[in-house]
């Protein structure tokens, strides 16, 4: 960032780059998190009953 707007005829202070880096770190473990907690959420569950058909289902006597 720094070297691109020196590149540019601007000036970037290293110190908003550093929060910029250190932001950026925490914002990926924050975004790995919520993607592990839908993974969670969405899995695929075992049926209570393998044997049996669901209720509603065709091929049910309910």
């Amino acid at each position: 960032m720094v070297a691109r707007a020196a590149s540019q005829g601007r000036s970037f202070p290293v110190e908003k780059a550093e929060v910029y880096a250190r932001v950026s770190i925490y914002y990926a473990i924050l975004l790995v998190a919520v993607m592990l907690t839908i993974l969670y959420f969405c899995r695929e569950r075992p049926t209570a009953s393998v044997g049996r058909p669901l209720e509603g289902s065709p091929g049910s006597r309910a």
